[in-house]
């Protein structure tokens, strides 16, 4: 109620946007965009006034979180250990024994906590690999976690190397060991991957940028085109907010020619993007043949690896690696 004893005519409703577009027409030289909006309660079906809408969050994330959920099945190895945990769920008696000299030589630039976390980590991997386990390494700040990372990483990739077969687990098209290395920030995973490519940047395939490879001449046009057009538009539209009242007849022209070029920059837009439908099956490839995939939490859960690894059969990855886990939401 407002002060004079009448009801306040606004109402607050609750919804979520579930449909983004974005037109060809023009208003004071900016894209105008359509939302569909999913409302509850009694919004009225036909509201013709101006609604102020206000964002409150983002529902990506709660989204991917309720599908993680939800795939913790009773069919689901780790639904029990998260669910229900148990302290075998956690560590391993059953540490490997059987190590290489040049694995020894390597782990000597390591302290005893870090190779005791690497080899304890190892052997859950390995022991019993059907059966999902989980291992926490816990230490303060400076204390080598994101090199102890590096080290089971480099345990994993090269356990074959004393069989004489020194080539077979980077190289082999069936990958025996792929690791998922996630954190929950762009830059935890920029740092990790840093020492990553250090330990790596030797047997490192060069891909020479295979997603930037040079396009077919009548892309390379469409996109000068598409350019070209972008320019026009931003000119046009300062052009228009130049335009003061006397000028009716300009400002006509220049909105009908706004509109004409507006339209052909989404027709080329629309065209481009299905002529570059194949970056997809890129990104896919290369993933399919990597050892070692990098990406914040967020993006594990999201489409990208989800369509690499659709239909390949399997467990995708022999080990998932969570850095930085205590501050995970």
């Amino acid at each position: 109620m407002d002060r004079n004893g009448m009801q306040d005519r606004n109402g607050y409703y609750c919804g979520y946007v579930h449909k983004f577009r974005r037109t060809s027409v023009m208003r004071s030289g900016k894209a105008e965009c359509s939302l569909c909006i999913q409302t509850q309660d009694n919004l009225p079906a036909s509201l013709k006034e101006l609604t102020k809408c206000i964002v409150i969050s983002s529902l990506v994330t709660t989204q991917r979180k309720l599908k993680a959920m939800s795939l913790l099945s009773s069919r689901n190895q780790l639904a029990r250990a998260v669910l229900n945990p148990n302290p075998m769920d956690f560590c391993t008696k059953d540490l490997l024994t059987t190590t290489s000299e040049r694995i020894i030589a390597y782990l000597k630039d390591f302290n005893e906590d870090q190779k005791k976390a690497i080899e304890t980590a190892y052997a859950m991997v390995k022991h019993s690999p059907s059966v999902a386990k989980i291992c926490l390494i816990h230490g303060p700040p400076g204390t080598g976690k994101s090199k102890t990372i590096v080290g089971l990483l480099y345990r994993l990739l090269t356990e074959n190397q004393r069989k004489g077969r020194s080539d077979e687990n980077f190289n082999a098209k069936i990958k025996q060991n792929r690791v998922l290395v996630c954190a929950p920030s762009n830059a935890a995973v920029d740092e990790l991957m840093k020492k990553i490519i250090l330990e790596f940047k030797e047997k490192c395939k060069d891909k020479k940028n295979p997603l930037e490879k040079d396009l077919p001449s009548h892309i390379q046009e469409m996109h000068r085109r598409k350019e070209f057009l972008d320019g026009q538009l931003d000119e046009l539209s300062r052009q228009r907010a130049l335009c003061r009242c006397g000028r009716e007849m300009q400002r006509q022209e220049l909105d009908a020619y706004i509109v004409e070029v507006s339209k052909e920059r989404q027709e080329l837009a629309s065209k481009l993007k299905e002529v570059q439908g194949r970056p997809q099956k890129t990104q896919n490839t290369i993933i399919l043949e990597s050892h070692v995939i990098c990406c914040t939490l967020s993006t594990s859960g999201g489409l990208l690896l989800e369509s690499a690894f659709r239909g390949q059969g399997g467990v995708p990855f022999s080990c998932v690696i969570v850095d930085e886990v205590s501050g995970c939401d």
